[in-house]
């Protein structure tokens, strides 16, 4: 199981005792203990042993596992919290995306546990075989170590995909997307939702698809939401990872569009420009479009 905070242990011992309307003394009495040694305790400077965590449990009417780590999602949000500030490498990854994915997937995983737990624990005339609190207790258990052993897995995953030739490329090329839009729509971003509905229905009628309008909203509403992320910095890697193959026709388009109207605004500091006709512009355009297309390409692999 992940390490735990012991004062923010502390902190849920006290706050167990304030509930029951207790001081230090009256508190110590019940666990054969003085006052001095709750103090520790709720100061954060000496943890409980097995036995008393257990007791305290109990009088809290809480799990062992929720006294020492806190809500489930509070422990997701510590573990993913950690892991973000250990690898640098994955801060353009939007961390609360992470997050809530996977609060929600073991908000159902808990619903899923609890039942087959008190099944378990349930006799033939429908009676627990054991206490509400065990039965809270060996839930929450299960539940936090499938946490703690699921989410360490998903996090090196994700180190792995993003340290990889293929993964660093995509966080380069949406890094590059993301401050191409900062330049495009920071200063009127109700215009990128427009944009975006426009692209994808492009999408539709360029490949001849035909679609749910029900799901032509959602996957235009999910388009919104991921890139109007990446315009504020924040790459969503678990609407990328569903959504991919949309998600690159729209960036795609994006950089051809707006990498285009840079180069060309650029241009127009050069004196003389303006006295080119069109085709010499077009000529020199796309020669140093290709070679820009060409240079990015070559950063973004390495």
């Amino acid at each position: 199981m992940n390490s735990y905070n012991i004062e923010s242990v502390g902190k849920r011992i006290k706050s167990i005792r304030q509930n029951n309307g207790m001081n230090l003394e009256e508190f110590g009495n019940i666990f054969g203990v003085s006052k001095s040694n709750v103090s520790k305790w709720e100061n954060g400077r000496q943890r409980p042993n097995n036995q008393r965590l257990k007791e305290i449990a109990e009088k809290g009417g809480c799990s062992i596992s929720y006294l020492l780590f806190g809500t489930y999602d509070e422990l997701i949000s510590d573990m993913i919290n950690l892991y973000f500030k250990n690898h640098s490498s994955l801060d353009f990854i939007d961390k609360e995306e992470i997050i809530q994915f996977h609060i929600s997937k073991y908000n159902y995983k808990k619903a899923q546990i609890f039942h087959e737990i008190s099944t378990e624990y349930t006799n033939s005339n429908n009676e627990l075989t054991v206490s509400t609190w065990e039965l809270k207790n060996m839930t929450d258990q299960v539940l936090y170590d499938e946490i703690a052993g699921g989410l360490k897995t998903y996090l090196n995953r994700l180190d792995y995909i993003y340290s990889s030739d293929e993964g660093s490329y995509d966080l380069k090329k949406f890094k590059n997307l993301s401050e191409i839009l900062q330049i495009q729509f920071k200063k009127s971003e109700a215009t990128l939702p427009i944009y975006l509905n426009d692209k994808v229905d492009q999408l539709y009628n360029d490949e001849n698809l035909k679609y749910d309008e029900k799901v032509h909203e959602i996957l235009k509403k999910d388009m919104i939401e991921f890139f109007n992320a990446l315009l504020n910095g924040h790459f969503k890697h678990n609407m990328y990872k569903m959504t991919k193959n949309t998600i690159n026709y729209i960036s795609d388009i994006m950089i051809e569009e707006f990498e285009g109207i840079n180069y060309k605004l650029n241009f127009n500091k050069f004196n003389g420009w303006n006295d080119l006709d069109d085709e010499t512009k077009e000529k020199i355009f796309n020669q140093i479009d290709e070679m820009a297309s060409l240079l990015i390409e070559r950063e973004l692999r390495n």
